[in-house]
């Protein structure tokens, strides 16, 4: 069957930019490690602990508390995309990374992702970076860098062989990662399972939606 001329041109719109994407993101050794995170906002103080996976283009983070709902994040680096799945509904919910409308664990993920060493500010505008320092996290050496962005300062814990944060510190969130353990991840890992279906945005990605 032959598509559409405006199918095929969009189709291969897209994939230029996913390619482009690839090309600009930073690369990093793939590891999985111990998360712990903590958010604030307002009288609201909320805190998670789980499993982070990450390999050169993905990154996943399985939240381990409360028991009853434990929502696991899926980022695809190259389309700057977060997918959340709810296990007991079998279904998804996608957004941008960094919503706006983003809460919670999918808020606090925002500056979770390899960097350049050199210059984790890149070619983002309205962003300088400063480096403070090396500084050891749980016995990893890193490059402490403070990111200048519009609405806020990002404090930074870059991994000096890993390239990706050890800690992130904000006005309202902390992420912060034990235990590393470097190797491949499996690719499975990464992917929205068979029988889920998407969900409507939910008005607060990151959310639980009600069942």
């Amino acid at each position: 069957m032959r598509l559409p001329n405006r199918t095929v041109s969009a189709s291969i719109a897209a994939l230029c930019l996913t390619l482009a994407a690839i090309a600009q993101t930073p690369q990093g050794t793939p590891f999985s490690a111990d998360v712990h995170m903590k958010y604030d906002l307002g009288d609201t103080h909320q805190e998670w602990h789980g499993k982070l996976l990450v390999d050169s283009g993905h990154m996943r983070l399985d939240i381990h508390n409360p028991p009853e709902q434990t929502p696991i994040f899926l980022t695809n680096f190259a389309t700057q995309t977060d997918d959340v799945l709810i296990a007991q509904a079998k279904a998804y919910l996608e957004h941008p990374i960094g919503d706006p409308r983003a809460v919670g664990p999918a808020l606090a993920m925002r500056d979770l992702r390899f960097y350049d060493p050199a210059n984790p500010c890149g070619n983002q505008k309205g962003q300088s970076c400063k480096k403070v320092g090396v500084e050891a996290i749980n016995g990893r050496s890193c490059d402490h860098w403070q990111i200048n962005r519009h609405d806020k300062v990002v404090n930074l814990w870059l991994d000096q062989k890993l390239h990706f944060p050890m800690k992130t510190v904000t006005d309202d969130a902390t992420v912060a990662l034990s235990n590393p353990k470097e190797g491949a991840q499996n690719p499975t890992q990464f992917q929205i399972p068979d029988g889920y279906r998407k969900m409507n945005m939910h008005p607060n990605p990151g959310e639980m939606p009600k069942q």
